[in-house]
């Protein structure tokens, strides 16, 4: 234990741990440049639950995991592909055109890098176990909340007991199972018969890469066509216009809403305006302003919402967000950067080619834009722009007192529930994560698997009876532990000086 004790603000930090003090330090370092009040925000954010802390602390994911030895058992140079780069159970939204209709699968690529794809199934595992403790003990189920067990140096957490671990490990031990199964199914271009939302590998049938790209209401079973049938049914482009605008006269316009939207001066909302002529031909801008503490990764990254009218009158709402080097590329080694830079000379060349490969079919409405220093500093880069899904939502995994009342009771607070939907996330993060790969190899084997299919047959084949899942359990359980411990530290050290 060390006898230093830290000065902020004028209030005395109680003397720290080695692992502490790295969590405060890495905490502090890695936000130092927010504004105050996002930075307040953020660390309100992350201050809620372990798992808003995972979601907000990549950095720490990213330091602690990268370059782990335990990658080699089931990884090597030709195990590469597009991965998230921050995966975790709010990593799957629905979406969806208007004309398709919605559709559930990976939704934001920000994170996005080349990378083994390990440190996804790893990340998502972790993400499950979270979720899961807290939803069970939400529900009374889990016996301990996250924030009980004793802290100790390096793990210790939020374990609520014997059945709670059987809960968890029945889900981690599914979903990574499901995981490799659909990988080592996959074939670019299955024949007919071939692929379909259970990943190609039950019944001897491969995935074609038409069907991995995402997985539509149709083709799912259970939690996820009940949801997204609501999703059909409920919402609408109104309906999103309604959540960022307000219609007076007939005319829509964005709300102020503290503290999701803010108003731009003029001369920044002249500048996006003009800026996002490049985007598309025509594109008539009806308003815009600021988006403010949209989730806690993005929490002080310079992003704006643009009003925006098609020429047949419809309209949309455009999100347009700083593209900044992904939380990955801080922990290359030097080689490993200059080859990144080298590829990608600009960031949004890297969320473009990352969404292409891991979201939906691209239909055209993912771009981006430039903003110059004239703007304000802290505003000068190139910005992404999508257009937002009148689909867009989350599954409402986590027991929460704000789900609307019709998506009550889709919490994942049973086995059942936690197996069926870590599967399914499964499923598509597999499938996606093949495709992605036979993108990055354009001329695959005879069999037409792209080596990271190919080299997870092999590495199966020669490791014991479920080894993989073991391993993928054996790093969710360690690693959760370590959030939750590491979420109490930013609670005694950091929340009290804000």
């Amino acid at each position: 234990m060390s006898d230093a004790v830290l000065q902020e603000n004028g209030m005395a930090r109680p003397a720290m741990s080695d692992r502490e003090m790295h969590v405060v330090a890495s905490i502090e370092e890695w936000n130092k440049g927010l504004p105050g009040s996002a930075l307040a925000h953020k660390y309100a954010m992350i201050g809620r639950s372990p798992v808003s802390f995972f979601q907000g602390t990549n950095h720490l994911f990213w330091a602690d995991l990268s370059g782990d030895e335990r990658l080699t058992r089931f990884g090597n140079s030709r195990t590469v592909t597009w991965i998230v780069g921050d995966c975790s159970t709010s990593s799957f939204t629905a979406s969806g055109s208007d004309s398709d209709g919605p559709m559930y699968g990976l939704s934001l690529t920000d994170e996005s890098v080349i990378a083994d794809y390990q440190y996804d199934v790893w990340r998502l595992a972790t993400s499950i176990v979270l979720l899961a403790r807290e939803n069970l003990a939400a529900a009374g189920s889990g016996g301990a909340s996250a924030a009980g067990g004793a802290a100790g140096g390096g793990g210790g957490g939020g374990s609520g007991g014997a059945a709670e671990e059987a809960v968890l490990r029945a889900a981690v031990l599914a979903f990574a199972r499901k995981y490799l199964k659909t990988v080592m199914g996959f074939k670019q271009g299955g024949g007919k018969g071939g692929g379909g939302a259970d990943g190609g590998a039950e019944g001897g049938n491969a995935l074609k890469l038409s069907q991995v790209l995402m997985m539509s209401g149709g083709n799912m079973k259970g939690r996820l066509v009940r949801f997204l049938a609501i999703v059909e049914r409920e919402y609408s482009r109104r309906r999103l216009l309604k959540k960022w605008c307000a219609e007076e006269g007939g005319k829509w316009a964005f709300q102020e809403q503290p503290e999701k939207l803010q108003p731009c001066p003029k001369f920044e909302e002249d500048a996006v305006i003009s800026a996002l002529a490049s985007y598309a031909d025509g594109v008539n801008v009806k308003g815009l302003t600021r988006r403010l503490y949209a989730d806690p990764a993005s929490c002080g990254v310079p992003r704006y919402m643009a009003l925006t009218e098609t020429s047949s009158g419809e309209l949309h709402v455009l999100d347009v967000r700083m593209q900044q080097r992904p939380t990955a590329y801080h922990f290359m080694n030097p080689d490993e950067r200059r080859a990144y830079r080298h590829r990608f000379p600009h960031e949004t060349d890297r969320f473009l080619e990352a969404s292409a490969a891991l979201c939906s079919s691209d239909d055209g409405s993912i771009g981006w834009i430039e903003l110059q220093e004239g703007v304000h500093p802290s505003a000068t880069g190139r910005y992404s722009v999508r257009d937002v899904s009148p689909y867009e939502d989350e599954y409402p995994a986590a027991v929460s007192a704000d789900v609307k009342s019709k998506l009550k009771g889709f919490a994942l607070t049973t086995q059942d529930g936690l197996v069926e939907l870590a599967e399914d996330w499964a499923r598509i993060l597999a499938a996606q994560h093949a495709a992605a790969a036979s993108l990055l190899d354009p001329d695959p084997a005879v069999d037409q698997r792209p080596a990271l299919c190919q080299e997870l047959v092999l590495l199966s084949k020669a490791a014991a009876k479920n080894e993989f899942e073991e391993l993928v359990w054996e790093v969710a359980l360690s690693y959760s532990r370590q959030v939750e411990y590491d979420w109490r530290c930013f609670q005694k050290h950091l929340l009290p000086v804000l």
